[in-house]
């Protein structure tokens, strides 16, 4: 849908009803006016946003910089002091600001040291471990649009659906 461009479908289920044409026309000059009025107030906003976002981002970008810069470093020191900083058995401890430690990610699998995952996929092949193998296999929808013909797409359980809407316009050319 393009900027401008309002597109519905009717319902029956609707419930104001337009009595005659000049109503119609009524109508169809309030949608414009009522995007133009549109326009203006989401270029407000996004001025706004753009304003708040140019003011905050740097001293935003500046922080999470510093924060990563330090957690490093807390690390660093932190790592081989280990045995010193936690109770036996623990991963973490805290400060009066903090909480602080060591936690495990989420499981996942990775190429052992000289493996790479296409040797990974022949061995699963060549020691019938397909089970373990994901194939994906979806219709090229574009292609056969393009280079099968309607009448023999209904062979091929398909067809070809285009749907009808109404839309409204604004004018942008001026009546000088």
């Amino acid at each position: 849908m393009t900027k401008g461009k309002i597109r519905t479908t009717t319902k029956a289920t609707d419930q104001q009803v337009i009595k005659d044409q000049d109503e119609f026309c009524r109508t169809l000059d309030d949608i414009a006016r009522k995007g133009v009025e549109l326009d203006t107030l989401q270029a407000a906003k996004e001025t706004a946003m753009q304003q708040v976002l140019t003011e905050h981002d740097p001293k935003i970008s500046e922080l999470a910089r510093e924060i990563a810069r330090l957690t490093k470093m807390a690390e660093q020191w932190a790592s081989p002091r280990r045995d010193e900083l936690f109770a036996r058995g623990r991963k973490s401890s805290t400060t009066a600001l903090t909480t602080y430690g060591y936690r495990l990610g989420q499981p996942s699998l990775k190429p052992a040291p000289g493996w790479t995952w296409d040797k990974v996929v022949a061995l699963l092949k060549s020691t019938r471990r397909r089970a373990y193998l994901v194939t994906k296999v979806t219709p090229d929808k574009e292609a056969i649009r393009l280079h099968v013909k309607p009448h023999k797409l209904a062979k091929l359980g398909m067809q070809i659906k285009q749907e009808e809407t109404f839309y409204v316009e604004r004018s942008t050319r001026s009546d000088d």
